[in-house]
Protein backbone atom coordinates (compact mmCIF):
# COMPACT_ATOMS: atom_id res chain seq x y z
CA UNK A 1 0.00 0.00 0.00
CA UNK A 2 1.36 3.56 -1.17
CA UNK A 3 -0.84 5.43 0.95
CA UNK A 4 -4.31 6.08 1.82
CA UNK A 5 -6.56 8.95 2.38
CA UNK A 6 -9.89 9.06 4.33
CA UNK A 7 -12.89 10.91 3.31
CA UNK A 8 -15.69 11.04 5.09
CA UNK A 9 -19.66 11.18 4.54
CA UNK A 10 -19.95 14.75 6.52
CA UNK A 11 -21.95 18.04 5.93
CA UNK A 12 -21.45 20.24 3.27
CA UNK A 13 -19.33 22.95 5.57
CA UNK A 14 -17.38 20.12 7.21
CA UNK A 15 -13.79 20.30 5.67
CA UNK A 16 -12.30 17.04 3.91
CA UNK A 17 -10.34 14.85 6.00
CA UNK A 18 -6.98 13.94 4.16
CA UNK A 19 -3.90 12.23 5.24
CA UNK A 20 -0.97 11.38 2.84
CA UNK A 21 0.50 8.17 3.54
CA UNK A 22 -0.93 6.62 6.29
CA UNK A 23 0.70 3.97 7.68
CA UNK A 24 -0.68 0.85 7.07
CA UNK A 25 0.58 -2.49 8.90
CA UNK A 26 2.08 -4.76 6.57
CA UNK A 27 -0.90 -7.42 7.73
CA UNK A 28 -3.39 -4.90 6.91
CA UNK A 29 -1.92 -3.76 3.68
CA UNK A 30 -1.34 -7.61 2.71
CA UNK A 31 -5.20 -8.47 3.42
CA UNK A 32 -6.32 -4.67 1.42
CA UNK A 33 -4.60 -5.62 -1.97
CA UNK A 34 -5.46 -8.92 -1.75
CA UNK A 35 -9.15 -7.59 -1.43
CA UNK A 36 -8.64 -5.27 -4.36
CA UNK A 37 -6.51 -7.97 -6.58
CA UNK A 38 -9.78 -10.46 -6.28
CA UNK A 39 -12.17 -7.55 -6.55
CA UNK A 40 -10.81 -6.63 -9.73
CA UNK A 41 -10.46 -10.22 -11.32
CA UNK A 42 -14.44 -10.38 -10.51
CA UNK A 43 -15.08 -7.15 -12.29
CA UNK A 44 -13.20 -8.96 -14.97
CA UNK A 45 -15.03 -11.96 -15.43
CA UNK A 46 -18.57 -10.27 -15.09
CA UNK A 47 -17.16 -7.62 -17.58
CA UNK A 48 -15.05 -9.08 -19.74
CA UNK A 49 -17.39 -9.49 -23.05
CA UNK A 50 -18.38 -5.63 -22.75
CA UNK A 51 -15.32 -4.75 -22.28
CA UNK A 52 -14.28 -6.16 -25.08
CA UNK A 53 -17.11 -5.57 -27.08
CA UNK A 54 -16.51 -1.11 -25.46
CA UNK A 55 -12.50 -1.63 -26.88
CA UNK A 56 -13.90 -2.68 -30.24
CA UNK A 57 -16.37 0.23 -30.59
CA UNK A 58 -13.61 2.70 -29.20
CA UNK A 59 -11.50 1.59 -31.98
CA UNK A 60 -14.34 2.07 -34.77
CA UNK A 61 -14.76 4.92 -33.57
CA UNK A 62 -10.94 6.24 -34.17
CA UNK A 63 -11.28 4.82 -37.51
CA UNK A 64 -9.75 1.34 -37.07
CA UNK A 65 -12.56 -0.49 -38.60
CA UNK A 66 -11.01 -3.33 -40.77
CA UNK A 67 -10.56 -6.56 -39.26
CA UNK A 68 -6.89 -7.19 -38.74
CA UNK A 69 -6.42 -10.46 -40.28
CA UNK A 70 -8.51 -9.54 -43.52
CA UNK A 71 -6.43 -5.71 -43.61
CA UNK A 72 -2.78 -7.67 -43.48
CA UNK A 73 -4.32 -9.82 -46.35
CA UNK A 74 -5.27 -6.87 -48.46
CA UNK A 75 -2.05 -5.42 -47.79
CA UNK A 76 0.18 -8.31 -49.29
CA UNK A 77 -2.09 -8.59 -52.52
CA UNK A 78 -1.50 -4.58 -52.75
CA UNK A 79 -5.70 -3.91 -52.45
CA UNK A 80 -6.90 -0.65 -50.75
CA UNK A 81 -8.79 -0.74 -47.64
CA UNK A 82 -11.40 1.58 -48.02
CA UNK A 83 -13.33 3.61 -45.36
CA UNK A 84 -15.88 6.00 -44.72
CA UNK A 85 -15.98 6.77 -41.10
CA UNK A 86 -19.42 7.87 -40.26
CA UNK A 87 -19.45 7.12 -36.59
CA UNK A 88 -17.93 10.48 -35.33
CA UNK A 89 -20.80 12.43 -37.10
CA UNK A 90 -23.41 9.99 -35.33
CA UNK A 91 -21.72 10.89 -31.98
CA UNK A 92 -22.31 14.66 -32.26
CA UNK A 93 -25.66 14.35 -32.88
CA UNK A 94 -26.20 13.01 -29.57
CA UNK A 95 -23.40 15.42 -28.12
CA UNK A 96 -23.97 18.03 -29.77
CA UNK A 97 -27.71 18.84 -27.57
CA UNK A 98 -25.38 18.35 -25.16
CA UNK A 99 -23.10 21.42 -25.38
CA UNK A 100 -25.77 23.58 -26.84
CA UNK A 101 -27.80 22.51 -23.33
CA UNK A 102 -25.03 22.19 -20.73
CA UNK A 103 -26.02 20.10 -18.25
CA UNK A 104 -25.62 21.26 -14.42
CA UNK A 105 -26.36 20.32 -10.59
CA UNK A 106 -29.13 21.85 -9.04
CA UNK A 107 -29.99 22.35 -5.39
CA UNK A 108 -33.19 21.76 -4.11
CA UNK A 109 -34.25 22.61 -0.65
CA UNK A 110 -35.65 19.10 0.76
CA UNK A 111 -37.26 19.11 4.06
CA UNK A 112 -38.57 21.70 6.52
CA UNK A 113 -35.37 22.43 7.85
CA UNK A 114 -33.88 23.74 4.48
CA UNK A 115 -34.64 27.37 2.69
CA UNK A 116 -34.43 28.76 -0.79
CA UNK A 117 -32.14 31.18 0.20
CA UNK A 118 -29.28 28.43 1.24
CA UNK A 119 -30.31 26.44 -1.82
CA UNK A 120 -29.39 29.62 -3.93
CA UNK A 121 -26.66 30.23 -2.02
CA UNK A 122 -24.89 26.46 -2.38
CA UNK A 123 -26.31 26.85 -5.93
CA UNK A 124 -23.71 29.56 -6.81
CA UNK A 125 -20.94 28.11 -5.03
CA UNK A 126 -21.20 25.32 -6.97
CA UNK A 127 -21.86 26.67 -10.45
CA UNK A 128 -18.27 28.77 -9.75
CA UNK A 129 -17.19 24.61 -8.96
CA UNK A 130 -17.96 24.16 -12.24
CA UNK A 131 -17.10 27.29 -14.32
CA UNK A 132 -13.60 27.05 -12.68
CA UNK A 133 -13.00 23.23 -13.32
CA UNK A 134 -14.59 23.93 -16.76
CA UNK A 135 -17.04 20.99 -16.23
CA UNK A 136 -19.01 21.95 -19.31
CA UNK A 137 -15.98 20.21 -21.25
CA UNK A 138 -16.08 17.34 -18.33
CA UNK A 139 -19.74 16.31 -19.08
CA UNK A 140 -19.38 16.32 -22.91
CA UNK A 141 -16.02 14.40 -22.42
CA UNK A 142 -18.15 11.77 -20.28
CA UNK A 143 -21.18 11.86 -22.40
CA UNK A 144 -19.23 11.57 -25.90
CA UNK A 145 -17.31 7.77 -24.38
CA UNK A 146 -21.09 6.81 -23.16
CA UNK A 147 -22.06 7.64 -26.69
CA UNK A 148 -19.46 6.02 -28.52
CA UNK A 149 -18.25 2.79 -26.21
CA UNK A 150 -21.63 2.98 -23.76
CA UNK A 151 -20.04 4.23 -20.63
CA UNK A 152 -18.59 7.46 -19.47
CA UNK A 153 -16.93 8.73 -16.31
CA UNK A 154 -15.99 11.52 -14.40
CA UNK A 155 -14.94 12.94 -10.80
CA UNK A 156 -15.16 15.28 -8.29
CA UNK A 157 -11.94 15.64 -6.19
CA UNK A 158 -10.01 17.95 -4.03
CA UNK A 159 -6.60 19.64 -4.49
CA UNK A 160 -4.38 22.73 -2.70
CA UNK A 161 -5.05 26.07 -4.57
CA UNK A 162 -1.42 25.98 -5.09
CA UNK A 163 2.13 25.68 -3.43
CA UNK A 164 1.65 28.58 -1.24
CA UNK A 165 -1.30 27.65 0.29
CA UNK A 166 -3.42 25.06 2.73
CA UNK A 167 -6.52 25.92 1.41
CA UNK A 168 -7.64 22.82 -0.94
CA UNK A 169 -10.37 23.38 -3.70
CA UNK A 170 -12.89 21.38 -5.42
CA UNK A 171 -12.23 20.51 -8.84
CA UNK A 172 -14.68 18.52 -11.49
CA UNK A 173 -11.80 15.90 -13.32
CA UNK A 174 -12.21 14.21 -16.31
CA UNK A 175 -11.62 10.72 -16.71
CA UNK A 176 -9.66 10.19 -20.53
CA UNK A 177 -10.06 6.73 -20.31
CA UNK A 178 -13.17 5.08 -19.62
CA UNK A 179 -11.95 1.75 -19.26
CA UNK A 180 -9.30 2.48 -16.19
CA UNK A 181 -12.53 2.69 -14.24
CA UNK A 182 -13.74 -1.15 -12.42
CA UNK A 183 -17.28 -0.92 -10.61
CA UNK A 184 -18.03 -3.24 -8.26
CA UNK A 185 -19.78 -5.41 -10.30
CA UNK A 186 -22.98 -5.85 -7.86
CA UNK A 187 -23.54 -2.14 -8.01
CA UNK A 188 -27.13 -1.32 -9.71
CA UNK A 189 -29.06 1.68 -11.28
CA UNK A 190 -27.58 4.11 -13.90
CA UNK A 191 -24.96 5.95 -11.47
CA UNK A 192 -24.11 2.83 -9.43
CA UNK A 193 -24.28 4.36 -6.09
CA UNK A 194 -25.05 1.66 -4.09
CA UNK A 195 -21.27 0.10 -5.54
CA UNK A 196 -19.42 -1.03 -2.04
CA UNK A 197 -16.37 -0.55 -4.00
CA UNK A 198 -14.52 1.24 -6.88
CA UNK A 199 -11.04 0.59 -8.65
CA UNK A 200 -9.17 3.38 -11.15
CA UNK A 201 -6.00 2.36 -12.34
CA UNK A 202 -3.33 4.20 -14.29
CA UNK A 203 0.09 2.79 -15.79
CA UNK A 204 3.42 4.80 -15.24
CA UNK A 205 6.84 4.20 -16.29
CA UNK A 206 9.19 2.34 -13.77
CA UNK A 207 11.81 5.47 -13.70
CA UNK A 208 8.64 7.80 -12.80
CA UNK A 209 7.68 5.26 -10.18
CA UNK A 210 10.60 5.25 -8.74
CA UNK A 211 10.94 9.24 -8.47
CA UNK A 212 7.38 9.48 -7.29
CA UNK A 213 7.96 5.72 -4.79
CA UNK A 214 11.22 5.85 -3.62
CA UNK A 215 12.11 3.03 -1.35
CA UNK A 216 9.12 1.07 -2.90
CA UNK A 217 9.40 -2.04 -5.52
CA UNK A 218 8.80 -1.71 -8.69
CA UNK A 219 7.87 -5.31 -9.84
CA UNK A 220 8.38 -8.18 -6.98
CA UNK A 221 8.90 -11.46 -8.31
CA UNK A 222 5.98 -12.90 -8.05
CA UNK A 223 2.18 -11.65 -6.99
CA UNK A 224 1.80 -14.46 -3.88
CA UNK A 225 -0.78 -16.48 -4.24
CA UNK A 226 -3.99 -13.97 -4.34
CA UNK A 227 -6.10 -13.65 -7.69
CA UNK A 228 -4.88 -11.74 -10.18
CA UNK A 229 -2.54 -12.05 -13.35
CA UNK A 230 0.93 -10.52 -13.53
CA UNK A 231 0.06 -8.63 -16.36
CA UNK A 232 -2.61 -6.72 -15.02
CA UNK A 233 -0.31 -5.12 -12.54
CA UNK A 234 3.32 -5.18 -14.40
CA UNK A 235 4.83 -4.93 -17.63
CA UNK A 236 8.58 -4.90 -18.95
CA UNK A 237 9.09 -0.67 -18.26
CA UNK A 238 5.59 -0.31 -16.53
CA UNK A 239 3.78 -0.14 -13.23
CA UNK A 240 0.05 -0.30 -12.52
CA UNK A 241 -1.29 1.88 -10.00
CA UNK A 242 -4.64 1.48 -8.34
CA UNK A 243 -6.88 3.84 -6.67
CA UNK A 244 -8.78 1.57 -4.75
CA UNK A 245 -11.97 3.06 -3.15
CA UNK A 246 -13.84 1.45 -0.89
CA UNK A 247 -16.71 2.26 1.90
CA UNK A 248 -16.45 1.22 5.08
CA UNK A 249 -18.78 0.47 8.02
CA UNK A 250 -18.37 3.07 11.18
CA UNK A 251 -20.88 2.27 14.16
CA UNK A 252 -22.58 5.67 15.50
CA UNK A 253 -25.96 6.22 16.62
CA UNK A 254 -28.77 8.31 14.89
CA UNK A 255 -30.32 10.93 17.78
CA UNK A 256 -33.31 12.55 17.19
CA UNK A 257 -32.83 15.31 19.71
CA UNK A 258 -34.74 18.63 20.67
CA UNK A 259 -32.18 21.31 19.98
CA UNK A 260 -32.36 25.03 22.34
CA UNK A 261 -30.04 27.42 20.58
CA UNK A 262 -28.37 29.90 23.08
CA UNK A 263 -29.60 33.32 23.28
CA UNK A 264 -27.34 36.02 21.79
CA UNK A 265 -26.62 39.10 23.82
CA UNK A 266 -29.51 41.68 23.46
CA UNK A 267 -31.64 39.44 21.88
CA UNK A 268 -34.06 36.56 22.30
CA UNK A 269 -33.75 33.39 22.42
CA UNK A 270 -34.30 31.37 18.68
CA UNK A 271 -37.47 28.94 19.08
CA UNK A 272 -36.66 25.38 19.79
CA UNK A 273 -36.86 22.85 17.16
CA UNK A 274 -36.39 18.92 16.11
CA UNK A 275 -33.87 17.45 14.07
CA UNK A 276 -32.43 13.97 13.59
CA UNK A 277 -28.75 13.87 13.63
CA UNK A 278 -26.59 11.37 14.21
CA UNK A 279 -23.94 11.31 17.33
CA UNK A 280 -20.90 12.30 15.85
CA UNK A 281 -22.41 14.68 13.85
CA UNK A 282 -24.10 16.71 16.76
CA UNK A 283 -21.28 16.84 19.00
CA UNK A 284 -19.16 18.57 15.97
CA UNK A 285 -22.49 20.96 15.39
CA UNK A 286 -23.93 21.68 18.36
CA UNK A 287 -21.06 21.38 20.71
CA UNK A 288 -22.89 22.92 24.82
CA UNK A 289 -26.34 24.13 23.23
CA UNK A 290 -29.31 22.70 25.26
CA UNK A 291 -30.59 19.28 23.81
CA UNK A 292 -33.00 17.23 24.44
CA UNK A 293 -32.69 13.69 23.18
CA UNK A 294 -36.21 12.60 22.42
CA UNK A 295 -35.45 8.61 20.84
CA UNK A 296 -32.15 7.21 19.61
CA UNK A 297 -30.94 3.96 17.26
CA UNK A 298 -27.82 2.41 16.28
CA UNK A 299 -26.95 2.69 12.71
CA UNK A 300 -23.51 2.12 10.44
CA UNK A 301 -22.48 4.83 8.62
CA UNK A 302 -20.48 4.38 5.84
CA UNK A 303 -16.55 6.24 5.79
CA UNK A 304 -14.88 5.84 2.12
CA UNK A 305 -11.76 5.42 1.77
CA UNK A 306 -8.97 5.33 -0.73
CA UNK A 307 -6.12 3.20 -1.00
CA UNK A 308 -3.21 3.46 -3.28
CA UNK A 309 -1.69 0.51 -4.05
CA UNK A 310 0.37 -1.49 -7.00
CA UNK A 311 0.32 -5.41 -7.35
Amino acid sequence: VLGVSPQEDTAIDDQVQEVDREPVSEEQGKEIVAEARENLVACMSVEGDFRDAAVEDLNFRVGRQWPDDIKQSRTLQKQPCLQFNLIPKFVRQVTGDARQNVPGINVVPENSLASQKVADVLKGVIRYIEHSSVASYVYSKGLDQSASCGRGFWRVDCDYADDQSFDQEIKILPIINTMSVYPDPLAVGPTYTNAEWYIVREWMAKKAFERKHPGKNPQPDALGGTPGRQSDWYANDAVCIAEYWRKEPVDDELLEVQVFPTALPDMPAPPAFVTQITRSEMLKKYGDINIVVIRTRKIKRPKVVCYTITG
